[in-house]
């Protein structure tokens, strides 16, 4: 039987919820508070819940936030009921991961067409999930089909949002909805890309005459493919006066289009995780053993655990701030080993990081 979690402190609306999904075969779980609500969430483990937004001790958005970083909670559908409008505060629950909103006061058939919906999308994630992990779990996490989905339902949203309210809504409004939009669907192409690359990458390695070939290509000047990324990633982060280049000549025999990705990679890191203003730092060398490309940021470091990490493929956590992490290094490491070579990193937490990729010379 179907569990679902109703958290709300109006006792009456809690009755008529309860009873409504009862009546159509629901096994319902209540809570009065957004307290006692999490606490039965993350022991009973529903498989849909819907909070009330204002409430004592702990409101909605709260809710959604403390669900979503629990392992446990971390997929299930939740429906808002609000009692306002509130656009920010919508923006901010779509955010947090809040899949439907029910304003109040809404109909029995209005709620049950809400609760049907988000079942039936979650029946459709989980079988797409589980289809997905069976065809390659051998080469990639479970992860990537729930980042994929949850930057979709962020478009979806609050694509919702404009179609319902776009005409009476502020240009500026509408201008960061259209904002937001752009960049969770700039996020879900660029995981898209990295899914893709990393499955061909895999499939390579697999084929020894492939990895051959690969050896045996014409060398590619490394400094100046690596000066050309750095001064177009900088521009298009703003930071063109944080770069510093200390490029030589160096050659490696690589793919030039395995290296694009590569130092895509490691540059996006490197200016996505520090602070305008400081410094990233670009070098390449070469010695009778290695040739060697470094990428070095100011950001706020890597704690040992992290480091250990590197180069794993990334877990759900059902952290947001966290979607996505991991797989680039884990694209860096598997090209980078593909041509006989390793990705090392270092870090402090206090200190920076550097990435740095070394190939043998031939």
């Amino acid at each position: 039987m179907t569990k679902v979690l109703v958290i709300d402190d109006d006792e009456k609306i809690r009755f008529l919820v309860t009873k409504a999904l009862e009546l159509k075969g629901f096994e319902v779980i209540e809570a009065a508070d957004g307290l006692s609500g999490v606490k039965s969430g993350r022991t009973l483990q529903p498989d849909l819940i819907i909070s009330d937004i204002n409430m004592e001790q702990l409101d909605g958005l709260t809710v959604v936030s403390v669900f979503r970083m629990h392992p446990a909670t971390a997929n299930v559908p939740i429906i808002l009921m609000t009692g306002q409008a509130d656009l920010a505060g919508m923006r901010r629950a779509m955010a947090l991961g809040v899949d439907d909103y029910l304003a109040k006061p809404f109909t029995i058939p209005d709620l049950l067409a809400s609760v049907n919906m988000q079942l039936t999308k979650r029946q459709a994630m989980q079988a797409d999930a589980d289809q997905r992990t069976a065809e390659l779990r051998s080469h990639i996490s479970t992860s990537m089909p729930y980042e994929m989905l949850a930057q979709v339902n962020g478009i979806i949203g609050v694509a919702d949002i404009l179609m319902v309210g776009a005409r009476g809504m502020p240009s500026e409004e509408t201008s960061e909805l259209a904002s937001f939009i752009r960049g969770s669907g700039l996020r879900l192409q660029r995981l898209i890309s990295n899914f893709l690359f990393y499955t061909q990458i895999e499939l390579t390695a697999s084929d020894v005459k492939k990895v051959a070939l690969l050896k045996q290509g014409e060398a590619v000047h490394m400094g100046e493919l690596l000066k050309a990324q750095a001064l177009a990633k900088a521009q298009e982060f703003g930071r063109g006066d944080d770069l510093v280049l200390e490029l030589t000549s160096a050659k490696v025999v690589v793919a030039p289009e395995h290296l694009v990705k590569l130092f895509d990679e490691l540059l996006d890191n490197a200016f996505r995780f520090s602070k305008a203003g400081t410094q990233i730092r670009v070098i390449t060398g070469a010695n009778d053993q290695q040739v060697f490309a470094a990428v070095t940021d100011s950001g706020p470091g890597l704690k040992p655990d992290q480091l250990a990490k590197i180069g794993d493929l990334p877990q759900v956590t059902g952290k947001a701030d966290e979607q996505g992490a991991g797989l680039g290094l884990v694209i860096v490491k598997r090209v980078t080993e593909l041509y006989g070579g390793r990705l090392v990193m270092e870090s402090t937490p206090t200190g920076g990081t550097t990435a740095r990729v070394q190939f043998p010379t031939k």
